[in-house]
């Protein structure tokens, strides 16, 4: 099982005006997930241990793909993409990952909406995350919108964590065009928040956009997209 070679390549020259990532969905075949684990520390260890072709493997922890895994490569640029993957490279994909997935899985190209993004810490690559996963999307610009009141209000009230908002480049068969990352310590946040920063947003959007806030709010996300579910993902090391 080959992972697509136009997708799947050795970075170099990342664009300083973007920041992007493949994002490749693993199925482990029934009773195989340790060893694709395994699978994968061995490619990465050799392909994708250093630099812009750097890649970490997460587990999917809820939402429609648990169980399965997330193989994030970069921050990478679509000029590191005109080249291809060796045959060496190829083969040893196909023995440690491809040889314990059920199939290829879904790719997906995503790039940092710098805009409506808020990431104090200018991180990168969390260890554990929240992606909230906008679908159905038949407006962008409305659903960009709506993440941008969300942003002014991190700014507003100097609200720490993170919100990092990320487009996809290229439509998918659920136009999952759209998709809000919040990074995560501890499971503990949970409790309180369910992993964001604000517990409670239609006060806060009241206090910052003035009276009808999260109406507007509403009726822009409910305008531009069909819902939304969310994937908890930790890196698996």
């Amino acid at each position: 099982m080959s992972i697509a070679l136009v997708l799947c390549v050795t970075f170099s020259g990342i664009s300083a005006q973007s920041v992007m990532y493949l994002n490749h969905v693993l199925d482990p075949v029934p009773g195989h997930a340790v060893d694709l684990e395994n699978g994968v520390k061995t490619h990465n260890a050799k392909f994708h241990a250093t630099g812009e072709a750097k890649a970490y493997l997460f587990a999917i922890m809820t939402g429609p793909r648990s169980g399965q895994y997330a193989w994030i490569q970069g921050p990478m640029s679509y000029a590191s993409m005109d080249t291809p993957l060796s045959a060496e490279h190829a083969a040893d994909w196909d023995k440690n990952v491809g040889a314990f997935c059920r199939n290829n899985g879904e790719m997906r190209i995503v790039k940092r909406d710098e805009a409506t993004t808020y990431n104090p810490a200018n991180e990168v690559i969390a260890e554990n995350y929240l992606a909230r996963i906008f679908y159905g999307v038949s407006n962008v610009g409305q659903l960009i919108e709506a993440m941008g009141m969300i942003k002014k209000i991190y700014e507003t009230n100097k609200v720490t964590s993170a919100r990092r908002v990320y487009t996809t480049e290229f439509r998918t068969v659920e136009d999952e065009a759209v998709t809000l990352v919040y990074p995560f310590s501890s499971f503990k946040e949970f409790e309180k928040t369910k992993g964001l920063a604000i517990q409670d947003l239609g006060k806060e959007m009241d206090k910052v956009h003035g009276a009808g806030g999260m109406k507007k709010f509403n009726d822009l996300v409910n305008g531009s997209s069909k819902g939304f579910y969310d994937e908890v993902r930790t890196m698996v090391k």
